[in-house]
């Protein structure tokens, strides 16, 4: 694990002065896939630092269900800290656009997909003081973990 990498928030709070253009993005990351590495090569263009968050095993399983995250949250996030357009992960029982988060961090913009940006999230960040740049991707998403997950567990075994 690149420990350089994955860190806690404490620690991106002393590190965030001298961090330019920071870009937030968050998600699960269960399974990685095109559509994982797409979001963040995109979130990493639109600042000089990307900063992304880890949902933490509870609120996976508070939010999508018992038989989730297939992997630990420390292992979704080292392997999201391998990635090269990645320059700090961490791990939270909130979700990234949560106002203890945005307050700790102070970044220049959130990064969204789609599907995950609502207008109540909308709605929740206007009524932020100071909150940060909104950034919707203009990419359709096309690719899901869970999709993945199911399609693993309908396979037959191959007895191998």
């Amino acid at each position: 694990m690149n420990a350089t990498k994955v860190t806690s928030l404490e620690q991106l709070q002393q590190l965030r002065p001298s961090m330019p253009d920071v870009v937030l993005a968050g998600g699960v990351f269960d399974l990685l896939h095109v559509g994982h590495v797409n979001h963040l090569g995109d979130a990493r263009a639109a600042g000089k630092t990307l900063i992304v968050h880890i949902a933490s095993d509870a609120r996976v399983k508070q939010k999508k269900g018992v038989h989730v995250p297939l992997q630990p949250d420390l292992e979704r996030a080292a392997i999201i800290a391998a990635l090269q357009d990645v320059d700090y992960v961490f791990i939270a029982d909130v979700p990234h656009y949560h106002k203890s988060l945005l307050e700790a961090l102070h970044p220049d913009k959130l990064f969204f997909n789609q599907e995950a940006y609502s207008p109540e999230i909308a709605q929740y960040l206007r009524e932020l003081k100071n909150s940060p740049e909104i950034i919707v991707s203009n990419r359709p998403k096309n690719h899901h973990s869970s999709a993945l997950i199911k399609k693993i567990r309908s396979m037959p075994e191959t007895g191998k």
